[in-house]
Formats: structure tokens, C-alpha cells, sequence
């Protein structure tokens, strides 16, 4: 999987190791919420919807005498955070930096 496009980007193996350390450290922190619900996961990008279990009867059915339930489902929801990042920053994690987060640093 190459949800990133690495090869779109001018970046460094150092950068990406930072971007990717700087993700997993805001991951870690917004989704520690998640073991206070169920969770099961993770799925998959070819995974859609989750089965509840339940079904609805159809008006009609496809003969007479035959009944057509629909099953209920509950679509994923893919959730995307848009963010910019300046290649000068990027430039200076090459360089040595160590917290592009802090202006100055």
C-alpha cells in the first residue's frame, strides 16, 4: 500500500521519517479516545460497510409469493485531514533539524 505517493514527492528518506514520526505520534494521541469503544480494524481500503445484523422487508418481492428483504448495512466513512508542508521545513529536517513544529528551533 502507497497510501503516501512517494514517488510524487521531492522528499528525502529523512524527511519521510520524520513526517512519519510526527504522524504516528499525533495518531497515537487523537486515537486514544478508541479504547473507550469497539473497534475492530483495521479493514481495509476494499472494506465498505459494516453488516448490523438487521434486514428490511421490500414492498414487493421479485415473484409472487417470494418475499425480498434488503440486508441493513452502515457505510465506512473515511475520514481525511488536509494539511500543507513547507519544503523549505522539509529541506531543514536534511540539515539537522530536529522539531519542524517549533518556529526557530
Amino acid at each position: 500500500m502507497n497510501d503516501l505517493k512517494r514517488e510524487l514527492a521531492p522528499i528525502t528518506e529523512e524527511a519521510w521519517s520524520e513526517i512519519e514520526e510526527e504522524a504516528q505520534h499525533t495518531l497515537r494521541s487523537y486515537l486514544a479516545a478508541r479504547k473507550l469503544v469497539d473497534f475492530r480494524g483495521p479493514e481495509g481500503w476494499d472494506y465498505s460497510a459494516v453488516n448490523l445484523g438487521r434486514y428490511r422487508k421490500e414492498k414487493e418481492g421479485p415473484v409472487a409469493g417470494v418475499e425480498a428483504h434488503t440486508r441493513i448495512v452502515r457505510p465506512m466513512v473515511e475520514l481525511k485531514v488536509p494539511f500543507e508542508l513547507s519544503i523549505d521545513e522539509l529541506d531543514s529536517v536534511n540539515r539537522g533539524l530536529e522539531d519542524p513544529d517549533r518556529p526557530g528551533s
